[in-house]
């Protein structure tokens, strides 16, 4: 376009203006109005400000809530016009009217800094006039829809929807000030905070998760007696609202100075809390964001104050594992854990190491006041508020040996004997027929072995098992050489209860997680794999000796799954140590010899499978050894 057509439609802006501060103009009219100036300023904004500029007080006035209209706050001609039509219409003008200032912000940018004050409030204030149960249809009044009340459903959804719309605006309006204008926002932060946090934690209507998470969070709000709050956890919302929730906080991150923002985060603790675990977790990925936009100063800086939040946070199980469902307490826990390890990658060794120690001294805090419940000196109690420390303190062990790799092996020093004595505990639990509950739980609480992916650990003694066995695997694999672990004042502790965990179960079947197949499962992912990087990490027959005997003893199990397992961990710490291993060759032969000849078909196979390994690694055949 000419410059003189672009005048002539700049010109039209003064009749729109006059629409828009009119009393007397319908809804619809003013509704057109808005999208022209939308339209318009889109693509011309730029180039002639001060002309939009002009229309931003009339387009602030029809943003205004409900509550602001009736306390007559507003400019006169949106007063007499929102007040004389009905509440469907008068959220179709107000959405407009949002989406009409999100796109004169974007264009006009920080020129629009003298109108913040007027329009922040607004924006605000529909957030917060909006509840989240409101969102969508709620379970209680989907719950309470019968035969008759089909008209009635039809007229509440299209004002669900009108409303709807009315949040998303206001939220895309929202995202638009916090990418053109962050510098400015420190007065409001607060507030945009408790207005995106539990609505980015929302569920999305119409994915497969939404019915099974929203059931699960109503169940969870229920049994915690609070009515309310599991009404907003258990409706589902668009996903355009979540998108643009997330969309300010992301952005919020990135454009907020950290300074300014993680304070503000770290008071939102209790009010998130209160609003649900969905709201919690996005919380701690919004810190675990802000972490990785820091700088190393900035985190000599805060680390002292986020530590102690994030310690206060890794509490979360042991205060709602009796309330809400272990999957929820592991994602919420996951996201502390995010959180911790983010922070630490941006610290020091010197920062490093007294953080850790207290980590440390914070899980052993509990394990003494058990211990001395339990009325006895070395005898630990693995009530509910241990497991819950120890389970917690071994995922973060094992998130940081996956980042930190053999940085992080020394600090095993500190972790080994928490370790050897959570195995132990966890072995005699498992005897105990009030255990033989958590045989309903998961056999493998992992669902990615390499990165540490937790699903869902379950407060259980097997769960702890799981986690610490994973921890000493990342331990042992990433201590090249043997440095650490291939040294006999640490070998030997830390052998005896990994074997105890080969054979223990089988002394009592019942009492094993899943049963034989999960007791399977659980070597097969967790123990084998472990035993097998030990070996492999001392990389010394001195080592070797006591470990494979043990393993070989358990072949002449008198349980199939017992033997089955043994066979495994055999085959995996050969295949670990390679041919450095074969001088243990003549002592593995007549066990071998043996299970060739099992009564089960399955051990068999193994066995003939396990010589032919054996056969590849030494280049030569076994068969005249065996028949002999």
């Amino acid at each position: 376009m000419t410059g003189a057509e672009v005048a002539l439609l700049l010109d039209l802006l003064k009749e729109l203006e006059r629409e828009l501060a009119s009393d007397d103009e319908a809804v619809l009219n003013k509704q057109t109005a808005l999208l022209s100036v939308e339209i318009v300023c889109r693509h011309f904004g730029e180039f002639s400000p001060d002309a939009f500029l002009k229309l931003v007080p009339s387009v602030v006035a029809l943003t205004q809530p409900a509550s602001a209209l009736k306390r007559g706050r507003s400019k006169k001609g949106a007063t007499s016009v929102l007040a004389s039509v009905g509440q469907a219409e008068a959220d179709a003008l107000r959405s407009t009217a949002l989406l009409t200032l999100a796109t004169c912000v974007s264009q006009l940018g920080p020129k629009t800094l003298p109108h913040l004050p007027k329009f922040m409030p607004s924006l605000l204030g529909t957030l917060e006039a909006r509840s989240a149960a409101r969102v969508a249809v709620s379970i209680k009044a989907g719950a309470g829809a019968g035969a008759g009340a089909g008209a009635g459903a039809g007229a509440s959804t299209d004002a669900d929807d009108a409303r709807t719309w009315v949040l998303h605006s206001a939220l895309v309006s929202l995202a638009v000030v916090t990418e053109r204008l962050p510098q400015f926002l420190s007065p409001y932060l607060r507030r945009v905070l408790r207005c995106t946090l539990h609505r980015a934690s929302l569920v999305v209507a119409g994915t497969a998760a939404a019915s099974a998470k929203a059931a699960a969070e109503a169940e969870d709000e229920a049994m915690s007696g609070d009515e309310e709050q599991g009404a907003v956890q258990a409706t589902s919302a668009p996903a355009a609202v979540r998108q643009a929730a997330d969309r300010v906080l992301t952005t919020l991150t990135r454009t907020v100075a950290a300074r300014t923002l993680l304070p503000e985060l770290l008071l939102a603790h209790t009010w998130c809390s209160a609003k649900g675990p969905g709201c919690l977790s996005r919380m701690l990925v919004m810190i675990t964001q802000v972490f990785a936009t820091m700088t190393t100063p900035e985190v000599v800086t805060h680390h002292s104050r986020c530590f102690k939040f994030l310690l206060d946070v890794m509490e979360y199980r042991r205060a709602n594992h009796t309330r809400l469902a272990s999957a929820t307490v592991t994602e919420v826990e996951g996201r502390a854990i995010d959180a911790m390890v983010a922070m630490v990658l941006k610290m020091s060794e010197s920062q490093l190491k007294p953080m850790f120690v207290r980590v440390c001294d914070w899980v052993q805090a509990g394990v003494v006041s058990a211990s001395n419940a339990a009325g006895g000196a070395g005898s630990v109690a693995l009530t509910p508020e241990v497991l819950s420390r120890r389970i917690c303190f071994f995922r973060l062990v094992e998130s940081l040996a996956c980042r930190l790799r053999s940085i992080f092996v020394p600090y095993f020093s500190y972790v080994l004997p928490v370790a050897v004595e959570a195995l132990k505990a966890s072995t005699a639990a498992s005897k105990h027929a009030k255990d033989r509950k958590s045989a309903a739980a998961a056999a493998v609480v992992h669902v990615d072995m390499e990165s540490g992916v937790v699903g869902d650990a379950a407060t259980s003694p097997h769960a702890l098992t799981c986690l610490v066995v994973s921890a000493l695997h990342k331990c042992f694999t990433f201590d090249k050489g043997g440095a650490f672990i291939g040294v006999k004042e640490r070998f030997e502790p830390v052998m005896a209860p990994l074997l105890a965990a080969l054979t223990a179960p089988t002394d009592a079947p019942a009492t094993v997680v899943g049963g034989a197949q999960g007791y399977l499962s659980f070597v097969n992912t967790y123990l084998a794999p472990c035993l097998g990087a030990l070996v492999a990490a001392t990389g010394r027959d001195v080592f070797w000796k006591p470990l494979c005997h043990k393993v070989f003893l358990a072949t002449r199990g008198k349980k199939v799954h017992q033997r089955r397992a043994a066979l495994t961990c055999m085959s995996t710490c050969f295949r670990a140590a390679g041919e450095d291993i074969l001088v243990l060759l003549p002592e593995t032969l007549p066990y071998l010899s043996e299970l060739m000849e099992d009564s089960d078909p399955d051990v068999e196979k193994a066995a003939h499978l396990m010589v032919h390994q054996l056969e590849e690694l030494s280049g030569e055949s076994l068969q005249s050894y065996l028949t002999n």
